[in-house]
């Protein structure tokens, strides 16, 4: 669906509407380029509180992550079973995520996400009671599914990043950026620290950082509601109530209204002054939408079983504890090409610019089946890493074209669901092939899993194209 068809986002509360119009600044005086791209978004009156909570909540994916792999090799020695309990993780999220992103959608940001985070922090603490224990497998695989519900931190930033920057769209591009900037920030920081807390003192400690980081940046960003989109059920209810009381005005006060008000020319009755009404209800679904999903699906996987394939390798070249400090040289480059990106005011077609970083990401993450030592997959995962926070900034731009407003949460959730199935399938297999045949065989699941998005990608080149060329962000506004 292009963005022409998506429908405004739903109005905010009044404390938000009035914070959002303050702090409002022209369109031709929003910055273009540089740092004050950066200023000017962190200017606006509360932002800076939901940027920086929203990115310490989502901290605890890599303490997790990591946590949990190392733990489940050192207790139980077997990288297959720390994939397929990965795999747990992330298919459980495959199937609840759309539905939290639904619920967020519907039901409001705070509603949902206090009690899914309160369930996750008690099941992360279990699962640190099960290792301590080396509780039987069966334990751990029934835990394994509370940590794939969560709430989807990321998607609810960017939602109210739109929000915040309601009739300057200008801003968008660099924002998404800035937020990706933060994501990664947290991967260069969570990676090693999970990986040096792992290694160097115990897992149940990364995954205990987890919990903590986990409830503070919940209440960092959950207790502002300034930029919280508004629940779609208030919405809808208040058309409704607005609309009852046009008919009973219309048809109870008849008498009334010929007696106290003038009448047209023609003797009709007189009219209320037309209110808007909300825009058509757009379906999620489209050609282009659904490619996005399969694109996610390999997109994921490549960069999950990389992560994985990396603290093999590792383990080999009798470097664990150096595992971290590998993934971090990718979320390094990817930091610092998110910052150079956003800063920049891209006049090239938006479509263009996703190929060409899905092309040089795959191809990159590819190049580590030719490396033979830490120093050589340190370089290529961070000429990698330079392709990724783009990418993903431009997926994220391709998403708000083509799915309706009003649905945003629930469209990113399901991006992020199929990133998760790709995620869970890539460690599944690739866990097993490593316990196989060490860290080359996750070296190939990887250049099998980039193939496959790439073929995914042109396979489907049209209907992208079509949804998102010659669009600007202005109408998601």
């Amino acid at each position: 669906m292009s963005a022409q068809n998506v429908t405004p986002a739903p109005e905010t509360s009044k404390c938000a509407a009035d914070a959002s119009h303050s702090s409002s600044s022209p369109a031709d005086e929003w910055p273009s380029r540089g740092v004050k791209v950066y200023r000017s978004l962190l200017s606006i009156p509360r932002t800076p509180r939901f940027a920086f909570g929203g990115t310490i909540a989502q901290f605890p994916f890599p303490l997790v992550g990591m946590g949990m792999l190392i733990g489940v090799q050192h207790a139980y020695g077997s990288y297959g079973l720390a994939g397929a309990l990965s795999a747990v993780v992330a298919l459980t999220s495959a199937v609840a995520g759309p539905i939290i992103g639904r619920l967020v959608d519907n039901h409001g940001q705070r509603r949902v996400s206090i009690p899914i985070i309160t369930i996750w922090v008690l099941a992360d603490i279990a699962v640190m009671v099960a290792l301590a224990l080396r509780a039987p497998i069966w334990v751990l695989f029934a835990l394994s599914p509370l940590l794939g519900l969560y709430a989807p931190f990321g998607s609810m930033l960017r939602a109210r990043w739109a929000v915040a920057l309601r009739g300057r769209p200008q801003g968008l591009n660099s924002a998404l950026s800035l937020t990706s900037t933060l994501e990664e920030c947290m991967w260069v920081i969570g990676n090693p620290l999970a990986a040096f807390l792992a290694t160097s003192i115990s897992p149940l400690v990364s995954l205990g950082l987890a919990a903590v980081l986990m409830s503070v940046g919940m209440w960092i960003m959950l207790a502002d509601s300034t930029y919280e989109p508004a629940p779609q059920y208030a919405t809808r209810h208040r058309s409704i109530a607005r609309q009852v009381s046009r008919i009973l005005h219309r048809h109870g006060d008849v008498q009334d209204s010929l007696v106290t008000s003038p009448t047209t020319d023609e003797g009709d009755l007189p009219t209320e002054t037309p209110q808007p009404q909300p825009a058509a209800r757009q379906g999620l679904w489209s050609v282009a939408f659904a490619s996005m999903l399969i694109i996610q699906l390999a997109y994921g996987a490549f960069l999950s079983i990389t992560t994985l394939s990396v603290v093999a390798f590792s383990g080999e070249q009798g470097h664990q504890e150096l595992s971290g400090v590998i993934t971090a040289c990718f979320s390094a480059a990817s930091m610092i090409a998110a910052l150079t990106y956003g800063a920049i005011d891209w006049k090239g077609e938006l479509w263009k610019r996703f190929y060409i970083g899905l092309i040089a990401l795959a191809v990159g993450c590819s190049m580590l089946v030719f490396v033979h030592s830490m120093w050589g997959a340190a370089i290529v995962m961070f000429i990698a890493g330079l392709a990724q926070a783009p990418t993903v900034v431009n997926v994220n731009q391709m998403i708000v074209r083509m799915v309706p407003s009003y649905r945003f949460t629930e469209g990113m959730a399901l991006c992020g669901t199929m990133w998760v199935v790709g995620q869970s399938v890539s460690s599944l297999i690739g866990g097993h092939l490593i316990d196989a045949f060490g860290a080359i065989g996750g070296f190939l699941t990887t250049v099998g899993c980039a193939l496959a998005a790439l073929i995914c990608a042109f396979a489907t080149f049209l209907p992208i194209k079509r949804a998102v060329s010659g669009e600007t962000p202005a109408n998601y506004f």
